[in-house]
């Protein structure tokens, strides 16, 4: 069986651009990618395309022109090249992946991110290097301090010992006591001995400091690359109703409700192949082609459905029919109808990796909105 056009990236761009009046012309001109090019994308003529990787960033700056989200486009465009039984590559979204290197040389993402670990790694060097040479010559200056002979062992512990071993425990030096004289004499060795004590805490605190801060920074680079950021926008008043009649006829039995306290979704291609994901309560997200005459079945408490080609589908809920029109055939749709008011579209986005996460789990791990330029 044949997908239908509105599956095809082709058509789906060609309407969202006639929709928007935007001539063919004007997207080349803005984008700078030959208008042939872009006559055979919309045309569905993959063969006179180059590689897939070119054609994504040719459907992501076309969406950007038509200032749409480029979600969508790239699914179905995946789901075309698994179609015709090409081996295509993954795609991504956004930054998901680099090409590989050309020339012996890394591409500039790549190469920005090594930079940045190299120069961690020198800073975190330059620190251990300062602090070894501190420790060398704090015990230097202790141990070239002339002491005279150290008393019995059978003696008590005098307060110098007392504080020698304190300064023992506190940097790991071996500092030998003072036999007692007078406060001139052991005063200057102990108070040197204090600040140089101070100065070490302090230069590491400032080095753990710039260590915490880079990786920070490097993690936030990563969020970014990964899961960058999404506008959404409030799911508003549903574009879509449910009908006060019953048309249980049209359903299977087994798939028909007959109360409880679990809805029933029932959906089936009834005039083409159709794009469907959907999440039922807090459950596995799922996405799949539809095939012309089969249909799927779930139950539960709400649904999230995100469909393209709406118009070859019949939705049904609790035997009710769902009556919902969509001009470029993507459809955000929540059941029940009352439960939209704390939800935001898009339901579904998918990070660089082409993981799906329901918006809520996705806006924890994304990254934070780019300022303005």
């Amino acid at each position: 069986m044949e997908t239908s056009e509105q599956t095809y990236i082709g058509t789906y761009l060609k309407n969202l651009r006639e929709d928007r009046k935007i001539s063919l012309e004007t997207i080349s001109n803005n984008t700078r990618i030959n208008i042939k090019i872009l006559q055979s994308l919309e045309e569905n003529d993959f063969e006179s395309l180059p590689s897939q990787t070119y054609v994504i960033g040719f459907v992501k700056n076309y969406m950007a022109q038509l200032k749409v989200g480029h979600d969508d486009a790239l699914e179905i465009l995946k789901n075309n090249y698994q179609e015709r039984g090409d081996n295509p590559q993954k795609i991504q979204i956004e930054k998901s992946k680099k090409l590989a290197p050309k020339n012996n040389q890394l591409s500039f993402p790549v190469e920005k991110v090594l930079n940045k670990r190299n120069l961690v790694i020198f800073a975190s060097l330059l620190v251990l290097l300062g602090l070894y040479q501190l420790i060398a010559y704090l015990s230097t200056s202790v141990s070239d301090t002339p002491v005279a002979a150290s008393k019995p062992a059978v003696e008590e512990n005098t307060e110098e010992d007392i504080v020698a071993s304190s300064l023992e425990e506190e940097t790991g030096e071996v500092v030998e006591t003072i036999p007692e004289t007078t406060a001139q004499e052991v005063s200057p060795v102990t108070t040197t001995t204090l600040a140089k004590i101070v100065v070490k805490q302090e230069e590491r605190k400032k080095a753990e400091q710039i260590e915490e801060e880079k990786t920070e920074e490097l993690s936030k680079e990563k969020n970014t690359e990964r899961y960058p950021f999404v506008e959404f926008k409030e799911f508003g008043t549903p574009t879509y109703t449910i009908s006060e009649n019953e048309s249980p006829d049209d359903i299977p039995a087994n798939f028909r409700y007959h109360g409880g306290d679990e809805n029933y979704l029932y959906i089936v291609a009834s005039y083409d192949d159709c794009w469907i994901r959907y999440r039922t309560d807090d459950g596995k997200i799922k996405s799949f082609i539809l095939k012309q005459g089969r249909h799927m079945f779930a139950r539960g408490k709400m649904f999230f459905i995100n469909t393209g080609n709406l118009g070859g589908l019949d939705i049904y809920f609790n035997n009710k029919k769902v009556e919902a029109e969509s001009k470029s055939g993507f459809k955000h749709i929540i059941l029940p109808v009352d439960n939209t008011d704390d939800y935001q579209i898009p339901l579904f986005v998918q990070d660089s990796l082409n993981n799906v996460y329901f918006n809520v789990d996705y806006k924890e791990l994304m990254a934070e909105k780019p300022d303005s330029e």
